[in-house]
């Protein structure tokens, strides 16, 4: 600041306590601010640690699982040797594959490198009931093979190595490093293949194990990384003891966040106290120096704007000074208005379609022609012809200009339609028209109508103070304006009306695909000259069939409506919002660098997805609308309207298939994705008739004898030649596609059949069937079920139906009726995913309802998140309350298991407990796992 231009202490004392007043605040929300964001920082290395190494290790579960899966389809093949030379995929998966029986090779199926194996008694036994994955030391390299058990009299087995490349060939980053060792330490596989500085890393890392199962710090190569250990329980499967995943990430990368964030800090302090220190500089400045405003006041006068006015309350000469040019300027601007107020009118009427700007500067300029206090504009609607909307000055200014709607009676309307000449009231007549004139207190009002030849388009009023007026004077003024008016009023009302019905759409208002697609264009020829990048969102909401389906279109209407409503809040003033067609929407970010187009894209797409996130209310009934997104970029993408288009569409179908509610940057290779998936939504509708669908079934553990009675019967997708499809790849499909529905009916009928063998065997099973939100609107669910129930002679009780907790809300009064259908019959109700959804306890209370389910992302952060840990302990304490049984999904670890156990949970069902078997292998676990529970107890 320049104190030259401070003529005295008093203004010196003022500035340094308005400087101190802000630092003060400052650094002391900037220390608490610190200590938060830090210690938030070092908590997020973590969890990424801790979440690295257990995707790896779930990933090499999988695998495994999956080898498993196709080496008893191998199995069956024995003695068609030339049919398993067609499965080439198998290469993939195995190095070799050949048959020992006692200890000796006796048979090669395929592959090289085949030996004899030597078996201990208890991997022997383990062979009787499950296959077995075996480590053997080749060449100094340590050889994972699986074994099964070809003949249940004899040690005749079907021995496969497994081929590293498919094992071990998983994604990491560049400089992270995972190793996998057995129990014995003993190194199978390294990332990085430096053998003799890992196995000594690795021994390091078990000490660590050891001790705590929190991450911990190591040094490789003199450079200090952090790591984590991820044991994979494979003995009740495999009969091996764990093997266990060590991952690491360089220390600097782990905490990136944190380290940069340590030193932007400080500058950023430094730069706000100098950001203080300029402003408390200018807004001194600006106390001081009243000169500064007249001259800028001079300034507008030479640029023609006479309406700003000097402000100045100095009490001295300055005030005066700023009084008398404020007067003179307002003179000026009188007569220029007056001069040019019927110039702007007239080419108003071949310049806008705008017909409340129109009125806006009707209502600014008239009073520069005609003398008066006020002014109002009444303009009627063309439907009702009795409704309109009236326009007025708010302010002496003419600046602020209000409007309201309102309703003429017959009378009225006739009076202002058959008005010949200039109608005359007074401050006491009760016209509608008049009351926003009427509040000022004047005392005359002038009212004369506009019209273009038997149409009457409004009036034009305004309001005297005086009653000493000379009405000829005011009549040809008024007449003159009038004309114009109506002119311009009828050129704007004429063509708004053909430009709104060529280019938006009728129902949300936005425009439609033809204006759409001209405003594309018109950003992209100016991104071609500026250089600059365009992006259009290609928007659909996922599942918005049911809603019509189910609630019918006018209901579909308003969501429509409401919908456009939230997209227009999401995007810049002067971004294009369109509605392209049923329930797809469109949207264009033009003018932005082709450095910051995917960040502002992306920042769109996170602020329409969080904002749609919210309920939407239509008729006292909430809705949870996701919308899929898909984003293409002019020129990466492509370089015309078409193209662009349709890489958009691309990109929406591949959010669509990811999962509902996200959005995707268009890929090239989406193109071909986009025809794999139609190949794959073909087969799936075939699926059921072709019988490549079967039942797996995953046992939930009664925690309180550790006893199974219940398991939950879950599709798979047996294909001819992928194999196993994951149900992550086809449900959605089917839920998408309008699949689901049958695919839900195929597994009740098969359940039932189940259970009805089991009941016949002896064996007391009660078997939980999912029931998708688009099989509940289904019309008839509940005789569909009755019917599935009564031909496959299944007793009801032994069913459970789990529905999702989002279904509950949809419609409540539909959903409690269904439900105690269901429950009088006999089914059991369990409402899954909860702690997801929105259910409040009202709905808990009314809903009949046997049983919840806690939703798998509580449960998988129970051993390291304490507000994990707490909602699911007040779910337990919550369900007991209410005479609820509680079961939660998804436990993979002990710790997980036992923290379960002590809070009081009542079921429990994941891979740590058993993976979903198929019908034969889940009888023999059913059966041994009781027996040795019973044995316990």
């Amino acid at each position: 600041m320049n104190f030259k231009n401070i003529n005295n202490k008093f203004s010196r004392q003022i500035f340094t306590q308005y400087f101190i007043s802000a630092i003060v605040p400052v650094l002391v929300l900037s220390f608490f601010s610190y200590l938060t964001i830090t210690e938030q920082l070092n908590k997020n290395a973590k969890r990424q640690i801790y979440s690295e190494s257990r995707a790896i290790g779930l990933t090499l579960f999988d695998r495994l699982i999956n080898v498993e899966s196709n080496l008893l389809f191998v199995s069956k093949l024995l003695g068609k040797p030339e049919e398993i030379k067609n499965y080439l995929w198998l290469n993939k998966m195995f190095n070799s594959i050949y048959i020992v029986e006692n200890g000796r090779l006796t048979e090669t199926i395929f592959g090289y490198d085949a030996t004899n194996i030597n078996l201990s008694t208890e991997q022997e036994r383990h062979l009787k009931k499950f296959n077995l994955l075996h480590v053997d030391l080749l060449d100094e390299d340590y050889q994972l093979m699986m074994i099964h058990k070809l003949d249940h009299n004899s040690k005749r087995y079907l021995v496969a190595k497994l081929n590293p490349t498919y094992l071990w060939d998983l994604v990491i980053k560049g400089t992270d490093i995972f190793c996998a060792v057995t129990e014995k330490n003993q190194l199978i596989f390294c990332s990085d293949g430096k053998r003799d500085s890992d196995e000594k890393l690795l021994f390091q890392s078990n000490q660590h194990l050891s001790a705590s199962n929190e991450p911990y710090t190591v040094k490789i190569n003199n450079n200090e990384y952090i790591g984590n250990t991820w044991e994979l329980f494979l003995e009740p499967q495999f009969g091996i003891k764990g093997i266990y995943i060590h991952y690491f990430i360089p220390k600097k990368e782990a905490f990136l966040e944190y380290d940069y964030f340590s030193k932007v800090f400080p500058q950023t302090i430094i730069i706000t106290l100098l950001l203080v220190y300029v402003l408390s500089s200018v807004q001194m400045r600006r106390s001081l120096v009243p000169l500064s405003r007249l001259t800028e006041g001079v300034k507008n006068i030479i640029k023609g704007d006479f309406t700003k006015k000097v402000e100045i309350e100095s009490h001295n000469e300055f005030e005066t000074l700023a009084t008398t040019f404020n007067d003179m300027s307002g003179k000026i601007n009188d007569q220029f208005k007056k001069i040019t107020t019927l110039a702007k009118i007239d080419r108003l009427i071949l310049s806008t379609p705008d017909s409340e700007y129109i009125v806006e500067v009707l209502i600014e300029y008239i009073p520069t022609v005609i003398a008066c206090d006020h002014v109002s504009i009444l303009i009627f609607e063309d439907e009702p012809k009795h409704h309109g909307v009236i326009f007025f000055n708010k302010d002496p200014a003419y600046k602020d200009i209000g409007k309201t709607s309102l309703i003429l009676d017959k009378e009225e309307y006739n009076e202002l339609f058959s008005a010949k000449d200039v109608i005359e009231k007074r401050s006491d007549a009760n016209n509608s028209y008049l009351g926003p004139l009427r509040k000022t207190g004047d005392k005359v009002f002038l009212v004369y109508p506009v019209r273009n030849k038997e149409i009457l388009l409004g009036s034009i009023i305004i309001g005297l103070s005086s009653d000493q007026y000379d009405l000829e004077t005011y009549r040809e003024n008024l007449v003159e304006l009038t004309d114009r008016a109506a002119v311009a009023i009828s050129n704007a009302h004429w063509e708004r009306k053909l430009f709104y019905q060529a280019h938006y759409d009728a129902l949300t208002e936005l425009p439609n695909r033809y204006l759409f697609q001209d405003r594309m264009e018109q950003a992209i020829e100016r991104a071609k000259r500026n250089s600059l990048s365009v992006a259009i969102l290609f928007i659909d909401l996922d599942r918005f069939k049911s809603v019509n389906d189910s609630l019918g279109h006018a209901v579909g209407d308003k969501l429509l409506t409401a919908v456009s409503n939230i997209l227009l809040k999401c995007v810049r003033s002067y971004d294009s919002v369109a509605r392209f067609g049923g329930d797809e929407y469109t949207i264009i970010v033009s003018d932005i660098s082709p450095e910051q187009i995917d960040e502002q894209s992306r920042i769109l797409a996170e602020r329409i997805l969080e904002m749609m996130s919210e309920p939407i209310i239509i008729d006292d009934r909430e809705f949870y609308i996701t919308p899929s997104i898909g984003i293409a970029i002019y020129p990466r993408d492509a370089n015309n309207f078409y193209e662009l288009l349709k890489n958009a569409d691309t990109a929406m179908y591949k959010a669509k298939a990811l999962s509902s509610g996200n959005f995707q940057f268009y890929q090239k290779r989406q193109n071909k994705e986009t025809l794999a998936r139609l190949e794959l939504e073909n087969e799936l509708r075939h699926a059921i008739d072709k019988n490549q669908l079967q039942l797996y079934y995953q046992p939930k553990i009664s925690l309180r004898d550790c006893m199974i009675y219940d398991v939950e019967a879950l599709v798979r997708w047996n294909h001819p030649d992928k194999g196993l499809i994951s149900p992550a790849v086809f449900i959605p499909l089917a839920e998408e596609t309008g699949l689901i529905t049958s695919i839900g009916y195929w597994v009740m009928r098969e359940a039932c059949k189940q259970s009805k063998l089991w009941q016949e065997q002896g064996m007391n099973l009660n078997i939980a069937v999912n029931i998708s939100p688009d099989q509940f609107r289904h019309p008839g669910l509940f005789e569909k079920m009755v019917k599935i129930i009564n031909e496959t002679g299944v007793k009801p009780e032994n069913i459970e139906l789990e529905i999702t907790e989002s279904i509950t809300i949809e419609n409540f009064a539909k959903t409690i009726t269904l439900l105690n259908k269901f429950k009088d019959y006999g089914l059991g109700i369990c409402i899954d995913d909860f702690g997801t959804g929105y259910s409040s306890m009202t709905y808990l209370q009314k809903i009949p309802i046997d049983k919840l389910k806690i939703d798998k992302s509580f449960i998988d952060h129970l051993h390291f998140d304490t507000d994990s840990a707490s909602i699911t302990r007040a779910i337990v304490a919550l369900a007991h309350n209410l005479n609820l049984l509680v079961v939660a999904e998804g436990v993979e670890t002990k710790a997980q298991y036992d923290y379960l156990n002590a809070i009081g949970c009542d079921e429990a069902q994941g891979f740590f407990l058993s993976r979903p078997l198929p019908e034969h292998e889940l009888v023999q676990h059913v059966l041994m796992y009781n027996s040795k529970s019973t044995e316990t107890n």
